[in-house]
């Protein structure tokens, strides 16, 4: 979609008295490319398909994702994003976009399928700073609290961008251990996220930290940018 077009729409959804939903581009072929690191916390290793890859106690290598199509999840229509690490599907997420805002019903981490119950709202329309929201899963023991930063201008390798930081603090609890995540999103409009950074501790103990950074967008074919 071209910014032109994403700002006639916002236009008459603010005349219309609706909120537009984020401006998270969702159309078939489009296209991010990150630079990835993952460093891992003592005792903790990859899977063996990623063990070429490692040097030390860190990964390195390219993250293509693009929206591949779409699915019905429970009757309702996302759009199925594919994620590959080093050339090898590694990650698909569902994702819907709403007046209320960007959900994720589904993830799929290297087999391990996951639904989210009910599904996750990821972005808000407004992204306001300071707003807050929380997601709680009804049929296991995770919670996540979400907090609007402000806005930054970001470099990337892919260049500068407009954009705002999300933080997502994720909290689950297993009979081992309390496993909890710190996610840094920002989030630029028309684009997606330009930068993410998460740290994950089980126990109080580093697991991994892992950082992605855009270095290239393709907009959908026909889409302008």
């Amino acid at each position: 979609m071209s910014k032109r077009l994403l700002i006639l729409c916002a236009l008459a959804a603010l005349a219309s008295g609706q909120v537009a939903p984020p401006q998270y581009p969702l159309a078939m072929k489009t296209r991010w490319t990150y630079e990835m690191r993952q460093e891992f916390g003592e005792g903790v290793h990859p899977s063996e398909r990623d063990l070429p890859l490692l040097k030390g106690n860190v990964l390195e290598t390219t993250v293509v994702s693009e929206v591949a199509g779409t699915d019905l999840i429970a009757g309702v229509r996302y759009t199925r994003v594919e994620s590959r690490r080093d050339g090898r599907l590694w990650m698909t997420e569902w994702m819907r976009l709403t007046p209320q805002g960007l959900f994720l019903g589904k993830t799929d981490e290297d087999g391990d399928e996951t639904l989210l119950t009910p599904p996750q709202k990821i972005l808000s329309p407004r992204l306001a700073a300071g707003e807050t929201w929380s997601w709680k899963a009804s049929d296991a023991p995770v919670t996540v609290s979400v907090k609007v930063g402000s806005k930054e201008t970001l470099k990337a390798p892919a260049g500068a961008f407009e954009t705002t930081k999300i933080v997502h603090a994720i909290n689950m609890v297993l009979p081992q251990a309390t496993i909890q995540s710190a996610n840094s999103r920002w989030f630029a409009p028309g684009v997606g996220y330009v930068r993410q950074e998460t740290e994950v501790r089980g126990g109080g103990r580093l697991l991994t930290r892992t950082q992605l950074r855009l270095t290239a967008f393709k907009p959908a074919p026909g889409a302008a940018h």
